[in-house]
């Protein structure tokens, strides 16, 4: 694990995302399994945390110092309108770009959310990909291909049109969540540390050369590698498909493209430790579990879209009776008095809080405490 702070599973899917940089649509799961449809393995990441939590740069910043030393991949510029992205891949040798963004907002704000149904159009693979410029003029981006891993907090995500949501260009997105670091650590400076460091240029090497190798040397359609491993896809997509959780409509779009999530993230696997275009049962149960580890905070990521302003208000104050454990109404009322235009409304929003039992109350003395709900 890489010397900082970030949690594993952000710096895993940073390497995914490198992977699938480099292989851009040079492989597929093709028609001759799917029947209708291919699925490449290129990929939308967006990492969304609190601001100053969870060391989102840091993970970006892995994933940007390989690529930028990797011959093929193309990376995008720091900022650019959706015309000039079109530009670009018109004139791409393939058709590809990857887009590493600090910031989600520094993406969408030049174009607006007009950005959306570009990407949205993008990601589902046409052969081609034609737009009409302002002065006319029509570009065309033959096999087009976008890879994107961004940053962003919550409350953006909460600003976002619910149609973007529940059905576009979010339900192509494998959100990851997350509000903490792995570790705290400001110095590295004992004999481990000092170890990592002075071999992280040959480890950082071999990687670069092993992208280049993916990115230039391999190409073609994956296979199953079994009947018995195909018909064990097979049995899950069916067992799946259309069980999923029905009291959260922002995430349907995601659960009915889980299944090329997973055979996207299946593909990267097997590369990562074969040249061999063959997806194992092993390749597949990983990928499973690896998107489904997403799915946990899925919640969190959309609780605030199409809600009233004050939700993600509301579970601060659960989150902090839980972390007090008993708090007088006094001090709860100190802590928030900011958040609401009055203090009627702030209470009416803690005994909202008490009537869905997502805290309690005692009284003593006449006085009021708030505490949380024993389980």
């Amino acid at each position: 694990v890489p010397r900082g702070e970030a949690k594993e599973h952000l710096i895993l899917w940073s390497g995914l995302y490198a992977l699938s940089s480099a292989l851009r649509r040079r492989v597929k799961v093709p028609k001759e399994l799917l029947g209708s449809w291919t699925i490449y393995p290129y990929l939308y990441i967006v990492v969304v945390a609190p601001p100053g939590k969870a060391r989102k740069t840091t993970t970006v910043g892995y994933a940007e110092e390989l690529l930028k030393q990797t011959p093929s991949v193309k990376l995008a510029d720091d900022e650019f309108t959706q015309q000039s992205m079109m530009n670009d891949l018109s004139k791409s040798d393939d058709g590809s770009m990857s887009i590493l963004a600090g910031e989600l907002e520094d993406i969408i704000r030049p174009s607006g959310d007009m950005i959306y149904g570009f990407l949205t159009s993008i990601f589902d693979g046409k052969g081609k990909h034609s737009y009409k410029t302002i002065s006319r003029k029509q570009e065309i981006a033959t096999n087009p291909c976008i890879n994107l891993l961004a940053c962003t907090v919550p409350e953006y995500i909460a600003a976002m049109p619910v149609s973007v949501i529940s059905g576009g260009w979010a339900s192509r997105v494998i959100f990851l969540f997350e509000e903490g670091v792995r570790r705290r650590k400001f110095f590295y400076t004992d004999p481990a540390e000092k170890q990592y460091f002075l071999t992280q240029p040959d480890r950082e090497k071999r990687l670069i050369e092993d992208l280049a190798y993916i990115a230039t040397m391999l190409e073609g359609s994956f296979k199953i590698e079994s009947r018995k491993t195909e018909k064990h896809i097979e049995d899950w997509y069916v067992a799946t498909a259309d069980n999923f959780p029905l009291d959260d409509y922002k995430t349907h779009g995601y659960f009915e493209r889980k299944p090329a999530h997973v055979m996207k993230i299946a593909m990267l696997l097997h590369i990562a430790y074969s040249d061999q275009l063959i997806i194992t049962k092993a390749d597949f149960d990983r990928a499973l579990e690896i998107v489904g580890n997403t799915e946990k905070t899925l919640p969190k990521v959309f609780r605030a879209v199409g809600m009233n302003p004050y939700a993600s208000m509301t579970d601060r104050i659960v989150e902090y009776v839980n972390e007090k454990g008993r708090i007088p109404r006094k001090d709860l009322l100190v802590h928030f008095y900011h958040a609401t235009p009055t203090i009627a409304m702030l209470s009416d929003i803690i005994g909202g809080l008490i009537a869905m039992e997502k805290i309690d109350y005692d009284e003593v003395d006449t006085k009021i405490y708030y505490k949380r709900v024993k389980k």
